[in-house]
């Protein structure tokens, strides 16, 4: 057995376990945000892993440490090999000048090459709760002529650092031992400066090779569960990979907590902020219905498959009268269900026609503080003023011939508000400036097209991601996908496939920089795209292709590294987005258009049938709960702060979870504000 399998030491000490088990339950804050009288924040259980202490943290349990004994064990020489410290310090991305806080210091091993890479001007405040490993550490620092290292004596709960002063908050194989994770992570993102990062370096769970204790390893998705409450302030940014047996999983300083909950309740565009779906507050109901965790229901005039936006207290989307000769916008009260506005926005004579599963009103509304935006494909794009409901401005000169009807959503960049227009006649991209409606840039598909113009339309709603540090807009379309500089609209590279009238939003991976995309009808496929290099880059850049139940309308999920999907007929599937290869296969049951939402590791499919089943996202299928209600479910899901919004062809719905549940049914619709 090699040293590393046994009970390793660590920096951090344990509090005597007689004191936890004496206690009945944990005290908790009065200002808990996520501890309630049902259920604490920390659970205590006899039969557990004896190389842990029997006290659990959102479902993983807290390991058993040992103290300043072990000191021996941090400064072993193999250690280099075994962690690859000098890979460890490339990844932090250190600069001269930074402040940096190593939690868990101890005989400061990691704080003297931080301290070397920061800088005389730099600082790398040592924090530790163990007075023997910060006296070890001044003898260090006095050996090796080291002055930009200071001492911090912290506790159990606090890591005694001063809110708002640190670029970057290390923890090297520590964290999984805190008694207090939740306390000792609030603390340590309230030291962050605005942009500040904190790096997890943790034994990598996933990998049965590594010779470590279970109970000493985690997960990059429990590090992600863990650090994403919303109280914290903190956005993963990636996770690197370049270590021989651990992960660093860096997350960023999004702003103060308040901040980061205001943004979090939200859902500005179609698929949510980050237009993939994302959920990541965990208070979403798992079970509702007609009546059950049902806080209001509103009657939704007209038809539309337009998914809801969702801004402070507005909800907004789209509609269709007199069979699309009235198409309009609507805002719902959050918080009551009332209609706030109905206004009629264009009033085409001759409606383009289109296609059973479509509607005149399919594209989703997107939503910033003051405006709202709106788009009916070739009938008119359109500017609101959501307080007062008034018209800023439209454009009607985005001509095309949708054959089916529109599909492909607006999305905002900066002060762009950028639209997809492949029909069969045209095919381009453009970009209006959204103060004015005015036309800013437009780029034709470049690729060639097939002769068929039936075969040259597409739905599909780009996607803005960041790539080696730059905005790319991954934009879909008939035989081709393309990535745009947003703000210039100048191609940067293409790739070509065999398909269209692509309706799934692209997916990407901000880990490993891929593209994940739908390849449209005739023979659907799954793609795996390197969105790199110039031009058309067909030969190079296709990573995988997956076949079989690919869907045609509703869009994929990635979680956790897998992609799930379920195709429109109900089958539905989970691939390795490494590999593509098929994890598993079920059949769900019912006919899909809506693309699906993740909430932590729970996946909800939304049905023509009005029912939305919630999966386990794991490898294997597994059915959580399944919802019914009482019409069908074309609009994709949104999610503000603890609320579930799901519109059916004929109500919105909020549902909440039961402790803030307020029942309201409203069968017709309600007076339209001033």
């Amino acid at each position: 057995m090699s040293s590393l399998q046994s009970v390793r030491p660590s920096r951090w000490i344990l509090l005597p376990l007689v004191l936890a088990f004496l206690a009945p339950t944990p005290s908790l804050p009065a200002d808990d945000a996520t501890a309630t009288a049902e259920r604490p924040r920390y659970e205590f259980r006899e039969d557990h892993d004896p190389n842990g202490i029997g006290k659990f943290y959102m479902g993983r349990e807290i390991a058993r440490v040992m103290g300043h004994q072990g000191i021996a064990w941090l400064e072993r020489p193999t250690r280099e090999r075994e962690e690859g410290l000098t890979d460890l310090i490339d990844a932090l991305d250190l600069k001269p000048g930074m402040v940096v806080a190593d939690i868990g210091a101890g005989s400061g091993v990691i704080a003297a090459l931080i301290a070397e890479r920061v800088g005389e001007k730099g600082t790398v405040l040592a924090v530790d709760i163990q007075q023997e490993m910060l006296d070890a550490l001044a003898v260090k620092c006095r050996r090796l002529g080291i002055e930009n290292i200071e001492p911090v004596l912290g506790t159990t709960k606090s890591p005694k650092l001063k809110p708002g002063t640190v670029d970057l908050v290390v923890m090297v194989d520590v964290y999984h031992e805190f008694d207090f994770p939740y306390e000792m992570l609030k603390e340590i993102a309230a030291s962050l400066k605005p942009g500040g990062r904190v790096a997890f370096v943790e034994y990598r769970k996933e990998d049965p090779r590594v010779p470590i204790k279970e109970v000493h390893k985690m997960s990059e998705a429990q590090v992600k569960k863990e650090a994403s409450l919303p109280e914290f302030g903190l956005e993963w940014i990636k996770t690197d990979g370049r270590l021989p047996r651990q992960h660093v999983v860096l997350f960023k300083k999004v702003g103060s907590g308040d901040d980061t909950m205001s943004r979090l309740d939200a859902w500005p565009q179609f698929r949510g902020p980050g237009g993939q779906g994302h959920v990541s507050s965990p208070k979403i109901p798992l079970e509702f219905g007609e009546t059950e965790n049902l806080t209001w229901k509103t009657a939704i005039p007209g038809t539309g498959w337009s998914s809801p936006v969702v801004l402070d207290n507005q909800i907004w989307m789209t509609t269709a009268l007199d069979e699309g000769r009235s198409l309009r916008a609507v805002c719902v009260d959050r918080n009551d269900g009332r209609i706030l506005h109905d206004v009629e926005v264009f009033t085409p004579e001759d409606p383009c026609p289109i296609n059973t599963k479509n509607s005149h009103a399919s594209p989703s509304p997107v939503v910033e503080p003051g405006r709202v935006y709106l788009h009916f494909g070739t009938m008119g794009t359109a500017c609101l003023d959501t307080k007062t409901g008034e018209i800023l401005w439209t454009n009607e000169s985005l001509i095309l011939d949708h054959k089916e009807g529109p599909g492909s959503s607006p999305v905002l960049y900066e002060n762009l508000l950028i639209v997809t227009c492949d029909g069969m006649d045209v095919q381009y991209v453009t970009a209006l400036d959204t103060a004015t409606g005015q036309p800013v840039w437009k780029s034709e598909r470049s690729a060639p097209l097939h002769d068929r113009p039936d075969f040259c339309k597409a739905y599909a709603t780009p996607l803005i991601v960041q790539v080696d540090g730059k905005d790319q807009l991954i934009s879909p379309g008939a035989h081709q996908v393309h990535g745009y500089d947003p703000a210039t609209g100048a191609e940067l590279w293409h790739v070509r496939y065999f398909g269209f009238s692509n309706v799934p939003r692209p997916l990407y991976d901000t880990e490993s920089e891929r593209i994940f995309l739908c390849t449209g009808y005739l023979k659907p496929q799954l793609w795996a795209i390197d969105p790199h290099g110039k031009g058309n880059v067909t030969d190079t850049n296709v990573l995988w292709k997956a076949e079989g139940q690919v869907p045609g309308r509703p869009s994929p999920i990635l979680v956790n590294g897998r992609i799930y999907f379920v195709h429109d007929r109900g089958v539905a599937t989970c691939v390795d987005a490494e590999t593509g290869e098929v994890v598993w296969r079920d059949r769900m049951g019912g006919n899909y258009s809506a693309s699906p939402i993740a909430v932590g590791d729970r996946i909800y499919f939304s049905s023509e049938e009005g029912k939305v089943t919630v999966i386990e996202a794991t490898d294997e299928y597994r059915v959580l709960a399944e919802n019914q209600l009482d019409a069908a479910l074309m609009a994709s899901p949104a999610v503000a702060g603890s609320s579930l919004f799901l519109r059916t062809t004929t109500h919105l719905y909020r549902f909440d979870a039961p402790a803030e549940n307020r029942i309201s049914a409203r069968s017709e619709p309600a007076a339209s504000a001033p």
